[in-house]
C-alpha cells in the first residue's frame, strides 16, 4: 500500500500543532525534540526544519520557507540537494546537524528516501537490472573469435594449408538471472509505495512479486553476484539491494530523518556556486587580515586565531572590481514604514567591513589598482515567475555606509534546480546583475 506524504512548510507548524492533530505521538514528540536539539520549552514554537521526517505512522515533508504546501514537486529537489550537499565534506561538517542527512557509510547510501531515490532514479533511467556473464568455449558451429583461437587451439595441417577443425567462440549466460531480476523489482516496488509520492515517479508497470524468501540466501546470493560484476552500475544497484533488505530486516527507528535545521548553510552554499565564488582561491583566500596582538614588554606580533570570513567573492566580469555577496536564508517584509525579516545591525556592519578591508588590501589594488570597484549586496530568496536573479532594493545606515548594500532577489526553485544541474551564472547574468548592482550604489 502506497505512503501517503503530508507536506508542511517550515517554520509553519509546531510540535504541539502536530501533538493536537494526532499527527504525532507524545514519544515522537520527545524523540524529535531530541534530535532536533530542540531545547527545553519549545513545543509551542514553530519548527525550523526541511527535509523529511518519518514516525511509525505518518511521513512528514517540511518545505522550504519560501515555499506554499502546493509546492509537493520541489521536495524531490530539496532531497537531492542535500544529497549533493553530503557529499562535500567541508560543507557537511559545517553543518551543526549534517548527521541527519550525512554520515559515514560503507555504502554510501545513508537513509532509506536516499536509498529510494538512487534506486528509482536507476531504474526510471535503465531499466530492470539484467546480468549476463561472457564465457570462452570450444566450437564448431559458432562464431569463432580467431585471437583465443590462435592462442588455444593447434591447426591441423592438410597437405596444403593449416586448417582449425574446432575453435574458440563466446557464449553469454544468465547469472542468477530471474532471481536477481525478481529482487530488483520487488526492491523498487518497495522503494515505489513508500516514496513515490514524495518524490514524485510515475507508476510502475512492471509486475513485482510480492514477498521474498529466506532474505538470508537473498544476501548470500548478491554478494556473490557482485564478486563477479565489474560494471559501476550493476555493482551500485546490488549494493543498494542488499542495503534496502538488510534494513528491513533491522529494527525500526521511532522516527527517522532526512533533513536539518539549518537551511541556511544550504542556501549559502548554492548561493556561492551560482555567483562562481572565489574566496577560496589561492589569490583571495588570505584577502582578510588576522588579529595581531602586541604586549609592551615582548618584542613581537602576537597572531589570533579568529578573522573576518567573506562568505561570497565574485570576480566581475568586467575584470574592473569585485562582488561581495551575503547569502541570506530571509523572507524580508515591507509594511507600515517598516523592515520586519532583513539583517540585523551586525550583518550590515559586517559587510561594510567586508568592503573596507577589500578596498585596502594588497591584493585587491595589485590586481585593479585604486580605480578598481567593490560592490556588495545580499541574497535573498523570493518567488517569482518571470525573473530568476534581479536587484530588489538597497540598505542605507546613516554615519557608516557610504554606500549602500544592496538586495538582490534570486528564485530559489530555479536556484536549487540549477545548482544540482549544475549550472551557475553565465556571464551575460553575472554581467546584469553586477551593472544593476552597480546601478543601485551610485
Amino acid at each position: 500500500m502506497a505512503t501517503h506524504t503530508h507536506f508542511v512548510r517550515e517554520g509553519s507548524i509546531s510540535l504541539n500543532d502536530l501533538l493536537s492533530d494526532n499527527v504525532i505521538s507524545e514519544s515522537d514528540a520527545y524523540n524529535i525534540e531530541h534530535a532536533l536539539a530542540l531545547g527545553p520549552n519549545r513545543r509551542s514554537k514553530p519548527l525550523h526544519y526541511v527535509g523529511l521526517l518519518e514516525t511509525k505512522k505518518r511521513q512528514l515533508f517540511f518545505l522550504p520557507k519560501y515555499c506554499t504546501e502546493n509546492d509537493e514537486h520541489h521536495a524531490k529537489t530539496v532531497i537531492n540537494v542535500l544529497r549533493r550537499v553530503a557529499k562535500s565534506q567541508a560543507i557537511a561538517q559545517a553543518i551543526p546537524d549534517a548527521h541527519l542527512f550525512h554520515s559515514p557509510s560503507r555504502e554510501g547510501l545513508l537513509s532509506k528516501v536516499e536509498l529510494a531515490s538512487f534506486i528509482l532514479e536507476d531504474f526510471y533511467s535503465f531499466g530492470p537490472l539484467t546480468l549476463k556473464s561472457t564465457q570462452h568455449v570450444f566450437s564448431t558451429d559458432r562464431e569463432p573469435d580467431w585471437p583465443k583461437t590462435f592462442d588455444r587451439v593447434e591447426p591441423i595441417w592438410t597437405g596444403k594449408s593449416w586448417i582449425h577443425d574446432h575453435w574458440v567462440s563466446r557464449r553469454k549466460t544468465s547469472i542468477d538471472q530471474h532471481l536477481i531480476a525478481d529482487i530488483h523489482l520487488f526492491v523498487v516496488a518497495e522503494c515505489h509505495a513508500r516514496y513515490a509520492d514524495l518524490l514524485g515517479y510515475p507508476s510502475i508497470t512492471s509486475a513485482a512479486p510480492r514477498t521474498l524468501s529466506n532474505t538470508n540466501r537473498i544476501d548470500a546470493i548478491l554478494r556473490a553476484t557482485m564478486r563477479r560484476q565489474y560494471a559501476a552500475r550493476n555493482i551500485s544497484v546490488l549494493k543498494a539491494l542488499r542495503t534496502w533488505i538488510s534494513g528491513n530486516n533491522s529494527p525500526v527507528k521511532p522516527v527517522s530523518y532526512f533533513g536539518t535545521c539549518y537551511f541556511e548553510y544550504v542556501w549559502e552554499d548554492i548561493c556561492s556556486f551560482l555567483m562562481h565564488d572565489k574566496k577560496n582561491d589561492e589569490y583571495w583566500s588570505t584577502i582578510m587580515p588576522f588579529p595581531q596582538w602586541r604586549r609592551l614588554e615582548q618584542a613581537a606580533h602576537f597572531k589570533a586565531e579568529g578573522r573576518f570570513r567573506l562568505d561570497c567573492l565574485t570576480e566581475l566580469p568586467s575584470q574592473n572590481g569585485v562582488l561581495l555577496t551575503d547569502a541570506k536564508y530571509y523572507r524580508p517584509q515591507f509594511r507600515n514604514e517598516t523592515a520586519l525579516g532583513v539583517p540585523g545591525m551586525d550583518s550590515i556592519s559586517k559587510q561594510v567591513h567586508y568592503e573596507e578591508i577589500t578596498l585596502r588590501s594588497e591584493k585587491f589594488l595589485e590586481r585593479y589598482s585604486q580605480d578598481g570597484v567593490v560592490l556588495n549586496a545580499f541574497i535573498f530568496p523570493e518567488r517569482c515567475d518571470t525573473r530568476f536573479i534581479w536587484t530588489s532594493g538597497w540598505v542605507t545606515v546613516d554615519n557608516m555606509t557610504k554606500k549602500p548594500v544592496v538586495s538582490i532577489s534570486l528564485n530559489p526553485l530555479q536556484a536549487l534546480d540549477r545548482y544540482l544541474k549544475r549550472k551557475p551564472l553565465t556571464e551575460v547574468e553575472l554581467q546584469i546583475i553586477c551593472d544593476s548592482t552597480q546601478l543601485c550604489r551610485q
